[in-house]
């Protein structure tokens, strides 16, 4: 065989190893790995608003940073009973200078995620809430989105619920837009009651930043009580790492925690405020209910039975039977 046509044999087998391996990205069908590719770290359902008044008004509705993906999806059968559903999202002027990421809190099986031709992510556990940043994949104006269910996932074997008929997207499916840098992740938690029936409140915020060098922000944190009363109020000015992500924490001591129970469901209001060179760049707000949980009794009492309470009222426990 001659230099040239080995070569050139060499360069064909390059050509079909490459196109081979090309055809396999998006073919995730029956594979026990990887169980997620491109899946953003989980977190709390999180909107962006522009303004205070939008966030605290608590409606989805409110945000121009919010794109819900209701109505039909065209939908395609595919390979080894995989079905492709499809559709359009816009990306619009508002959004500059933003990322934006795709929600999808439930899919009887496991998914890819294509926008526009492009595999933008992969998850096992359809059933498990998921982000995916399409920001990389994604360009002003109208965008195709392609969800690829897969009908034979690996796991199956070891699931013993019952299981739809069809590949299909049972949850719901969205696209938020939040800044550069941005609240990725928030948490409230309550130490206490103690015996003078105060409480210790903690308030955590994951704050995210996508930008390629070091970036001063300010983030305010304000958490309001039942009535509406402030009891934190506090604001924090730090400096993130390129793509770096910072762990904030606020505390207050309530003299009298006013707890959630199912007879009184009362909501503590948190707000968070992020401000990059003096701009406001995004208003996240949730509500929480504070309740004290232990597995080991009344705190600081006698009865340490392992049994569950809430608020220091005992919890009835379930057989598997009776929850099923």
């Amino acid at each position: 065989m001659t230099k040239s046509c080995a070569a050139l044999l060499s360069l064909l087998m390059a050509a079909s190893s490459l196109f081979y391996a090309q055809a396999q990205v998006n073919d995730y069908s029956g594979r026990v790995s990887p169980a997620q590719v491109n899946r953003e770290l989980p977190r709390t359902e999180t909107i962006s608003y522009k303004t205070e008044a939008e966030a605290m008004a608590a409606g989805r509705g409110a945000s121009i940073y919010l794109q819900p993906l209701d109505g039909a999806w065209e939908s395609a059968p595919g390979a080894n009973g995989a079905k492709t559903f499809t559709r359009t999202y816009k990306v619009p002027f508002d959004w500059a200078d933003r990322e934006y990421f795709l929600r999808i809190t439930s899919v009887n099986g496991p998914y890819s995620v294509t926008a526009n031709g492009k595999d933008a992510g992969y998850n096992q556990s359809g059933r498990t809430a998921a982000e995916f940043d399409l920001t990389p994949f994604s360009k002003e104006g109208l965008n195709q989105l392609e969800i690829t269910v897969y009908g034979n996932a690996a796991t199956r074997v070891l699931e013993d619920y019952p299981h739809d008929a069809a590949p299909a997207i049972t949850g719901e499916a969205f696209i938020v837009s939040q800044p550069r840098i941005r609240v990725r992740d928030y948490a409230a938690r309550l130490e206490g009651p103690y015996e003078n029936g105060s409480a210790n409140l903690t308030v955590s915020v994951f704050v995210k930043s996508h930008y390629l060098n070091e970036k001063a922000y300010t983030i305010y944190c304000t958490v309001f009580d039942p009535s509406g009363n402030k009891i934190i109020e506090e604001s924090k000015k730090m400096t993130v790492e390129m793509r770096g992500e910072d762990s904030l924490y606020f505390h207050t001591l309530i003299t009298e925690p006013r707890l959630w129970n199912p007879d009184s469901p009362d909501m503590h209001t948190v707000l968070f405020r992020m401000q990059v060179e003096g701009r406001n760049t995004e208003f996240v707000a949730y509500r929480t209910g504070l309740r004290e949980v232990s597995m080991d009794g009344i705190p600081g009492g006698e009865q340490e039975d392992g049994t569950l309470y809430v608020n220091r009222e005992k919890v009835g426990r379930l057989t598997a039977a009776e929850y099923r």
